[in-house]
């Protein structure tokens, strides 16, 4: 292995590991954490039989000094006063961590973090190449991703709930196990910013003629709602959609004043450059331009799924087949930053499937030789933006910090959709 190689390895299992050392070291500021402000009280009050508390009441219209709101700053008083906690995941998240609050909130944290390592160590080993030096290098490139490692470092979700259910999935449709698929894709419940990945893979095949992914989808998403009914009540899945919606106000509403720098997604960027007042009429046009740009990206993954022979039942994949489904998965990614109203730099860490496709044979070779810069240039583009907003005064810039970054992965689309232009029929 040449020595650049190595480094590179060294340096992926240090960024693995740093998150949960800095847990160690800095207790106090990791209160400032995703994980510790929203997930473990979210679990504390699961475990004290108190979820209904983790939704804003239906008769208040803020987050602020909402129940969950006050038990987050009760439960860690370092976390600035100006703050506000805001839960907006399903109740099955809450059930998931209440295990996790039985533990100390730093050891709790560290659970976590580890957790997620090894999930996404595992999303590398089902794509590894067999040799030795290969292997390591697969394994260990999606550490030097910074949306990972700063999924890791915050205790996000986007690993275990988003990037290993879009891993299985693309791994299961690349078996031809469409329905097993979609069901997978299901579980993307728990990550709803990456279901419209599943809508636009899944309604490509339906529309050329494939809907066992389409069935498979329906039934995981029925299952999940099925379940939250089951284990906290009809309540609590109306609580969920009601604090999806109410979720809206914090790029619209002057009370929350999220950081501008981790707003990765165009609708909410465009917002930014807009007085609070104004907001609310922008984001008919900025939501409405999102959906455009959504259904663009379904009807190009159509016209590239007609030309792919449909295979008998139990046959392997055909070339076509892989390659399109390749494709279809990358640009349902990139397209996330374009259309999702709700997308932070951290969700950004599902683009790292792209790791897993590039050094498969499910490209051709002319294909291949292309989304290999891609993939650099998209490594490049992120994790220097990260390094901007983590140690320099990038905030003077406002909304056009994000903008560059948002434009940069649009660009990155629109090179992914000029590598192969759909066949005419």
């Amino acid at each position: 292995m040449p020595l650049f190689s190595k480094l590179m390895t060294i340096l992926a299992i240090f960024l693995a590991l740093l998150p949960s050392y800095i847990v160690l070291v800095q207790p106090v500021l990791m209160q400032a954490g995703d994980f510790l402000i929203t997930f473990y009280p979210a679990g504390k009050l699961a475990q004290l039989g108190r979820i209904a508390e983790i939704y804003t009441p239906a008769n208040m219209t803020t987050f602020i000094n909402a129940p969950f709101d006050k038990f987050t700053h009760e439960t860690f008083p370092a976390i600035a006063k100006s703050y506000v906690a805001i839960y907006m995941y399903s109740p099955l998240i809450a059930l998931f961590f209440a295990p996790f609050a039985l533990l100390q909130a730093q050891a709790s944290l560290i659970l976590w973090q580890l957790i997620n390592v090894a999930a996404a160590v595992y999303c590398a080993w089902l794509f590894a190449r067999p040799a030795l030096k290969e292997k390591i290098q697969d394994l260990t490139v999606i550490f030097l991703f910074c949306p990972i490692f700063h999924t890791l470092l915050i205790g996000q979700l986007g690993i275990l709930f988003g990037l290993l259910p879009l891993t299985l999935a693309y791994k299961f449709l690349l078996q031809r196990k469409e329905f097993l698929a979609g069901l997978v894709l299901g579980t993307l419940y728990m990550k709803p910013q990456f279901l419209p990945c599943a809508l636009l893979v899944c309604g490509a095949l339906f529309f050329t003629r494939r809907p066992k992914a389409t069935a498979g989808l329906i039934c995981g998403l029925a299952g999940m709602a099925l379940l939250t009914v089951a284990l906290t009540g009809s309540d609590m899945l109306i609580a969920f959609w009601q604090s999806i919606k109410m979720s809206d106000t914090c790029y619209s509403c002057a009370g929350y004043r999220p950081a501008s720098a981790i707003i990765t997604c165009l609708p909410a960027v465009i917002l930014q450059f807009f007085d609070f007042d104004a907001r609310e009429k922008v984001k008919l046009y900025a939501y409405g331009g999102a959906a455009l740009i959504g259904l663009g990206a379904l009807v190009y993954c159509i016209r590239l799924w007609r030309p792919v022979p449909n295979c008998i039942d139990k046959q392997p994949a055909t070339q076509a087949y892989k390659q399109a489904t390749a494709l279809t998965f990358l640009i349902g990614l990139f397209v996330l930053p374009l259309v999702v109203p709700h997308f932070l730099f951290y969700d950004l860490c599902g683009l790292a499937l792209m790791a897993f496709m590039v050094n498969t044979d499910v490209f051709d070779n002319q294909v291949r030789a292309k989304m290999l810069p891609l993939r650099k240039y998209l490594w490049w583009i992120c994790n220097l933006y990260y390094v901007g907003f983590s140690f320099f005064p990038v905030i003077l810039m406002g909304p056009y910090y994000p903008l560059i970054l948002v434009i940069l992965l649009a660009v990155l689309l629109l090179l992914i959709v000029r590598v192969q232009k759909p066949q005419q029929t």
